[in-house]
């Protein structure tokens, strides 16, 4: 008997947990494939997205189709965000409401630089942006827009968020990244590293066009009540807008707003908690 057929027959029940398993985690790299792509995401890109075959994807977005989650438009064979997702997202607002509790803030951020603000969350081993706010200067920049996603270690706020783990979380994160990190020519994981040890010195992280050329950003973390970070706030502007000069200022501008938040994300949750 080969040894798979062994553990079969031993243990039938946990090999169906486990290819339960797998299935539950191809459909969430599926769905952030679609997540991704705001202006949706056609079966090739979701395929190249996800590293699935196509029979997988095809055969993943059906039920996720069929359950709500995901929405394809006939006219444009492009796949969407379903409104399940929106309702799910309405019933865990109370619980995890820091998109609504950030606005102020945001509004006030990018007020004071005449930038653009913006609220990115942690999404597993990601970051993904949930909001964007307009400042008032007419150069900006476009490359960072709502429901955008990158592997968390690149950006302004990729090693800020590091730089809130401890060392065994941060290395776990790095380990899994691995290789999404390696089409960013600039983040090593030696110089990731660095960017994390420089963060935990200053408390704010700075990406110097390294993402996007010319385009800048500034970022700090937002914590939980455990102290962990769930997100972050961050300034983006042309690089010329987010040179040394400037940077201090906006970085206790930016300090400031990512405690009164996680003061308020710590309030709110102590008073939903079980």
């Amino acid at each position: 008997m080969h040894m798979v057929e062994l553990v079969e027959s031993m243990a039938p029940g946990r090999v169906k947990k486990v290819n339960g398993a797998q299935s539950i985690e191809r459909a969430m790299t599926v769905l952030r494939a679609v997540a991704g792509a705001p202006q949706g995401a056609t079966l090739s890109q979701v395929v190249t997205v996800s590293g699935l075959t196509k029979a997988t994807v095809h055969r993943m977005l059906a039920v996720l189709t069929r359950e709500g989650l995901v929405q394809r438009n006939d006219e444009v064979k492009c796949y969407f965000l379903g409104e399940q997702l929106y309702a799910l997202g309405i019933l865990a607002a109370p619980r995890f409401g820091l998109h609504q509790l950030a606005m102020p803030g945001l509004r006030r951020l990018a007020q004071l630089s005449e930038d653009s603000s913006f609220l990115c969350l942690v999404s597993g081993n990601d970051i993904v942006c949930v909001h964007r706010e307009e400042g008032s200067h007419p150069i900006r920049t476009h490359v960072m827009q709502v429901g955008i996603r990158y592997p968390i270690g690149v950006g302004s706020f990729g090693p800020v968020i590091l730089a809130a783990m401890d060392d065994v979380q941060m290395e776990r994160i790095l380990a899994v990244n691995r290789r999404a990190l390696e089409s960013y020519e600039h983040y090593s994981l030696e110089t990731i590293r660095q960017l994390v040890k420089a963060a935990r010195a200053k408390g704010y992280s700075v990406n110097p066009g390294w993402v996007y050329p010319e385009s800048y950003g500034l970022a700090v973390a937002v914590l939980d009540e455990r102290d962990q970070p769930v997100g972050a706030l961050s300034i983006g502007a042309v690089a010329s807008r987010l040179q040394p000069d400037r940077q201090p200022k906006l970085a206790a501008a930016l300090k400031a707003e990512a405690q009164a938040l996680s003061k308020q994300l710590r309030s709110l949750r102590a008073k939903v908690a079980p």
